[in-house]
């Protein structure tokens, strides 16, 4: 009775005025054909759910970014234009964008309203990461088109956020659960990889955005020696999905060596890998086949020295893939030497294609998500087809012809530091921390493989996770630098 004579008639009114209009809400979404309608009442479940856990609705945005690094590409584009392929075709907006717009208020109300937080601080990765930024947006003065250019800053400019979100954000707490969530994007690809590649359905989901009728022979075309279609899960190529696999079973097979962890987790990551190597090799990508197997030498190598019962593991591996590989040698040799001569061709004249336009505009390039726009005369057929020849195949140059010298050192300047930190955390941490500093780092070394012969790192989901994993490095970093300062406590609490 005490609390009903406190209440204030503006209270009662606001009561009455906030559930009439919801009763009004759920009235208009009953109205609504049956798809919408669920999907709105989801929505109000999901938004009630958020402010009744608020105090935890960072981790839950968070952990919900994670799983949706898949499906980045699955995003509408304003002011969308279609006269050319594989490039950013817009100013693309989608759940990812919401959820990190989401992680920036909640960030805000703590530190301006809670004040349980300060203000973020500098770090030396910044200088990188938005030095490279400044660069894309100067690459307008000289664009090829200007339009592609902006959007490309937009898509550079969302990311770069992410980076510093994660970066600043990121706790111990977190990477248990950002383990198994990344283990559970694993199955998940992998196992949709697969069923494309086993029963040939759902061929081009990420690059048809669901309408896998739209493009499906592009990914019908039997792969020589193998006799069947190219797996590529949600991403946008079957390149793409090798090398996003590639990356994340990098950090299964560092937490598989590392023998202060428990075995439950290892046994986990042993099923992962397997899993996710299978997928890797549904994609009959070459690239992303040579990328797994030097990124697996380089961990293999790293532990192998720190802890000798990696061996075992090497050994057991060794006994399962060496059979498998002799038995289709012949089909593995004809997919990775006998590749059609025009292709090869092909990749030869955009080289030298991608460093004439470095060398007619060597400071800031053509232009950031320009190439095409500067070669219009290089599609022979018909100077107005809407198709224009592929980007150069590989990231360096792709990167120095489109953003120049300037480019090209700040973009590559992100990854040697990102390396250098990694390697620097792997060799004086422990455990989970450890595993997922070094396995970040066989990652990052296995996109640059990939990149000597390909421009997978540039579409969305595969550029999303770089600038995440380099966010994630800055934040291994500060954990790192947090125990040497405790000495009493064990790095391998992460």
């Amino acid at each position: 009775m005490r609390a009903f004579r406190l209440a204030s008639p503006l209270q009662y009114a606001t009561v009455t005025v906030g559930g009439s209009l919801f009763a009004l809400l759920i009235w208009s979404v009953l109205l609504l054909e049956t798809k919408y309608m669920l999907a709105a009442l989801a929505g109000m479940l999901l938004l009630g759910a958020a402010l009744f856990f608020f105090d935890h609705l960072a981790d839950f945005l968070l952990y919900l970014l994670v799983l949706n690094i898949p499906l980045v590409g699955f995003e509408k584009s304003l002011f969308f234009r279609t006269e050319a392929i594989a490039a950013t075709n817009g100013f693309g907006i989608g759940l990812a964008d919401l959820l990190l717009f989401a992680l920036y208020l909640h960030w805000a109300f703590r530190i301006f309203v809670d004040r349980s937080e300060p203000l973020p601080r500098l770090h030396k990765m910044d200088l990188w990461v938005f030095g490279f930024l400044l660069v894309n947006v100067l690459s307008l003065l000289g664009s090829a088109s200007v339009p592609y250019t902006l959007f490309e800053v937009f898509r550079l400019g969302k990311y770069a956020l992410m980076y510093f979100y994660i970066s600043r954000n990121l706790r111990r707490a977190h990477l248990r659960p950002l383990l198994l969530l990344l283990f559970l994007v694993v199955v998940t690809q992998a196992t949709l990889g697969l069923y494309q590649g086993l029963t040939g359905h759902l061929l081009g989901l990420g690059a048809t955005k669901g309408s896998v009728e739209q493009n499906a022979l592009d990914f019908l075309a039997m792969i020589p020696g193998f006799g069947r279609p190219q797996a590529s899960g949600t991403l946008m190529t079957p390149h793409c999905l090798g090398v996003f696999l590639t990356m994340l079973l990098m950090v299964a097979l560092a937490v598989l060596m590392e023998e202060e962890l428990e075995p439950p987790l290892r046994w986990l990551s042993a099923a992962v890998f397997v899993i996710g190597t299978a997928g890797v090799v549904a994609t009959f990508a070459r690239g992303a086949w040579v990328a797994f197997a030097f990124a697996v030498l380089v961990v293999f190598l790293f532990y192998l020295r720190r802890q000798p019962k990696a061996m075992v593991v090497g050994a057991l591996l060794a006994v399962v893939t060496i059979p498998i590989v002799l038995f289709n040698w012949s089909s593995i040799h004809k997919r990775i030497f006998d590749a059609p001569s025009e292709i090869m061709e092909e990749r030869w004249e955009l080289m030298k294609l991608g460093f004439r336009l470095f060398r007619q505009h060597p400071l800031l390039g053509v232009g950031a998500n320009a190439f095409y726009q500067a070669h219009d005369e290089y599609d022979p057929r018909d100077l107005l087809n809407t198709y224009k020849k592929p980007p150069v195949h590989n990231l360096a140059l792709f990167v120095a012809a489109q953003t120049g010298t300037l480019g090209f050192l700040f973009f590559f300047a992100v990854i040697f530091a990102a390396l250098r930190r990694t390697w620097m955390v792997a060799k004086r941490s422990q455990g989970l921390l450890r595993a997922l500093a070094f396995g970040t780092f066989a990652a990052l070394i296995a996109e640059q493989v990939e990149g000597l012969t390909n421009f997978s790192f540039y579409t969305n989901v595969l550029y999303f996770w770089l600038w995440f994993s380099v966010g994630m490095v800055v934040a291994l970093e500060r954990f790192s630098r947090e125990s040497a300062a405790a000495p009493g406590q064990l790095v391998t609490a992460a």
